[in-house]
C-alpha cells in the first residue's frame, strides 16, 4: 500500500509560526491539521487536509531566528502555542 502523503504538495511557510498556508489546489485558507511534527531545530512540519476540496498537503515551517522570537514572544507568554 502506497503512502498517501508521498505525492502531497509541500507549502513552505516563513518563520515565525504565526502564518498559515493556503491549499495548493483551491486556495482555501482553512485546513485540518492531521499531524504536527517539530524538528530538533524547531522547524515544524504539518500534514494537512483542505476541508473545501479534500486535498492533502504538507506545511513546512522554517525554524525561527533568534530575532524572530521577540516577534511572537507575547503570544507564548499569554498562553498561545502552536
Amino acid at each position: 500500500m502506497a503512502d498517501k502523503w508521498q505525492d502531497a504538495e509541500v507549502v513552505e511557510l516563513p518563520a515565525p509560526i504565526i502564518p498559515r498556508g493556503l491549499c495548493p489546489n483551491c486556495g482555501d485558507e482553512g485546513r485540518l491539521i492531521i499531524r504536527t511534527m517539530t524538528g530538533a531545530d524547531r522547524s515544524v512540519t504539518r500534514r494537512c487536509k483542505c476541508p473545501a476540496c479534500s486535498t492533502l498537503f504538507i506545511e513546512l515551517q522554517s525554524p525561527p531566528d533568534e530575532s524572530d522570537l521577540d516577534d511572537y514572544a507575547p503570544w507564548v507568554a499569554n498562553g498561545w502555542q502552536n
